[in-house]
């Protein structure tokens, strides 16, 4: 691929059907518009700004600077994006960006923006030059003056989002008590498990409340399938739980098959099997369903290897 910049290889990146999105280098420049610093953490700032629009593996966090989500291949790119705000916003004012991300309570984790955002205190380098094909496009967008509202008809077809609409899709927002209803139910007319051993148990899990229960490891609201080992009096084997996550996203009124892996209690006897719906660090649904199992210490033919738990 041979191209000048990242404007002319657009075409081509976004015919490729081997990939999901792309990492772009992000140059910060400083002190002006003709210069970028080129050492960390600046100069090895890949971000996602290209991916294919296809809701089965694109998500957005919806965190102050985060980015896409996506699980499918990718490359990263040599053709860069230039950051603009060292070079033309004074010291002040970066220092109060900073301070304000600082007080934000649901800032992803990371480096700190003082980092890149002052580089006055931390730069050891003399920054490179921008490439002479890049500058006059750069030059072109500083000096650009802003386009008031009104002025253009394109403005006449925009609408105002209000902050409580955009709550409402919010991912990490407080979820209402008609989202906690689900049901479970065991697949297996017999479950077999000797102490200490691992498998799958295959559930059916049914979305009966009113939000869309996501897919995947990392997707609010968290959303986990739990389960517990119980002696025959009701009370829980201690370290004895675990998680597993819904295959695929699980709207209102939908069902699926899950697998829920569960290490046996290293102990033989008989035991309840305890499976609940559980909102990570928030509550249980309180829909569990129980299927009494005997633990066996002896291994049955499938089992090969040695157990998990001794």
């Amino acid at each position: 691929m041979r191209h000048l910049s990242l404007v002319s290889a657009l075409r081509e990146l976004i015919q490729a059907n081997d990939v999901t999105h792309y990492y772009i280098p992000r140059r910060w420049l400083y002190p002006d518009a003709t210069r970028w610093i080129d050492e960390f953490p600046w100069s090895s700032d890949y971000q996602i700004r290209l991916v294919r629009n296809d809701p089965a593996f694109l998500w957005f966090e919806g965190v102050v600077h985060s980015g896409s989500r996506l699980n499918g291949p990718s490359r990263y790119l040599e053709w860069p994006i230039y950051h603009l705000d060292c070079a033309v916003s004074s010291e002040e004012s970066r220092a109060a960006k900073v301070a304000s991300y600082r007080a934000d309570p649901i800032r992803p984790e990371g480096l700190g923006p003082e980092f890149f955002y002052l580089p006055e205190r931390y730069v050891t380098k003399s920054p490179r030059p921008v490439p002479y094909a890049d500058i006059d496009a750069i030059t072109r967008v500083v000096r650009a003056q802003p386009v008031e509202q009104g002025s253009m008809p394109m403005y006449a077809a925009l609408s105002v989002t209000r902050r409580a609409e955009i709550n409402r899709h919010w991912d990490r927002r407080a979820l209402p008590p008609e989202a906690y209803r689900g049901a479970l139910a065991m697949l297996e007319p017999e479950i077999q498990i000797p102490a200490g051993w691992r498998r799958d148990v295959h559930l059916r899990v049914i979305n009966l409340g009113s939000e869309m229960w996501p897919g995947g490891a990392d997707r609010y609201p968290l959303i986990r399938i739990g389960y517990r080992w119980l002696r025959l009096d009701g009370s829980y084997v201690a370290g004895q739980d675990g998680r597993s996550t819904l295959p695929a996203n699980l709207p209102p009124r939908r069902s699926c098959v899950l697998p829920v892996t569960v290490t046996a209690p290293p102990d033989p006897g008989v035991y309840l099997l305890e499976v609940d719906l559980v909102h990570e660090a928030v509550r249980w649904f309180g829909c569990p369903v129980r299927e009494r199992i005997d633990v066996s210490k002896d291994s049955p033919r499938w089992a090969t290897g040695a157990p998990v738990a001794s």
